[in-house]
């Protein structure tokens, strides 16, 4: 357990110390779990570690640390959930998750559009926002995750305690390899379908509001060493470029979220630079360039959907319309 870091070890509390709504939660969320045993459950989700004692991971999501870790805000709605802190970790997030989802509001869809109605806020970008934000805070204080939602639209903001580590900031989140704060603790909340344990969790962010429509989420360190993640701009769902996307090729085509970022510039203005590319893309402009060759193989009505403009002075970046 050494290179999972502090929520990798133990934590010195046996298994029988986990809460039962805490186990039930946990089985809800796997669906698979209801034949197995506590302890097959427990060992299903490597909660246990070599000294048959819970991992820290484990004991602050089945068991709690005996304090509130999440708050939440519905601005305009007056509503405010600070959870008890005798309510395991997971209990708290799922109280969480829960008024997010409740609060989302439903918005009308066009006549034409398969949905009468579709949540204003991307439901699973929403979910990963929260949970990242209790993943990869810092534990070492009593700090809470703090989340706020807006009554229109359900733009969300979530700060978590902690600034950014392994050399991240907010200019490079949407293309470096993610290095989680508690990896244990990642692991342990991908077993049980809350997170992703393959690092694309800020991939699956950005698809779930750009492919509707909506702004890339935003990143920020903020004062007192958090990171401020902001979700929605005050956009509804667009089916119309969610046709159009389809049409072009999403999922298949489309299935790097950069791609889907490049794509929204190029819709809304009808030209990029491979400098406009990169900082969008939070990449380098051999990167951007790869990500424009492969937006530039797509065929619409016959013709390639973005091509290199020519003329362009040397000295100047290259241009694509």
């Amino acid at each position: 357990n050494a290179e999972q870091g502090w929520s990798g070890q133990s934590s010195g509390i046996g298994p029988g110390k986990a809460r039962p709504d805490a186990l039930r939660l946990a089985r809800e969320l796997l669906q698979d779990s209801e034949g197995d045993s506590d302890d097959e459950l427990l060992r299903r989700l490597e909660a246990v570690g070599d000294d048959g004692m819970l991992t820290n991971a484990a004991s602050l999501l089945l068991v709690g640390n005996g304090r509130p870790v999440l708050e939440y805000r519905l601005k305009g709605g007056h509503q405010e959930l600070r959870p008890d802190g005798e309510l395991s970790v997971l209990e708290q997030l799922s109280l969480v998750l829960d008024a997010v989802r409740r609060n989302n509001p439903e918005v009308q869809m066009p006549e034409w559009a398969d949905q009468e109605t579709a949540p204003a806020l991307s439901e699973s970008a929403a979910r990963e926002a929260v949970v990242n934000g209790v993943a990869h805070r810092d534990w070492r204080g009593p700090r809470l995750v703090e989340v706020e939602q807006e009554h229109r639209f359900g733009a969300l903001r979530v700060r978590s305690p902690g600034g950014f580590i392994g050399g991240f900031d907010e200019y490079d989140v949407f293309s470096r390899q993610p290095f989680p704060r508690n990896r244990a603790l990642m692991r342990l909340l991908a077993g049980l379908g809350l997170a992703e344990n393959r690092g694309s969790g800020i991939g699956r962010m950005v698809t779930g509001l750009v492919r509707g429509g909506q702004p890339a989420p935003t990143f920020r360190e903020v004062e007192g060493a958090s990171v401020e993640v902001t979700l929605g701009g005050g956009r509804p769902p667009d089916p119309a470029w969610q046709l159009w996307i389809s049409e072009l090729g999403w999922p298949r085509t489309l299935e790097d979220h950069r791609l889907l970022l490049l794509l929204r510039r190029v819709a809304d203005h009808r030209w990029i630079d491979i400098r406009t590319a990169a900082r969008i893309t939070h990449t380098n402009e051999f990167m951007a360039r790869t990500l424009l060759r492969r937006l530039s193989s797509i065929k619409v009505s016959g013709a390639w959907f973005l091509v290199p403009v020519a003329g362009v002075p040397t000295e100047g970046p290259e241009v694509w319309t």
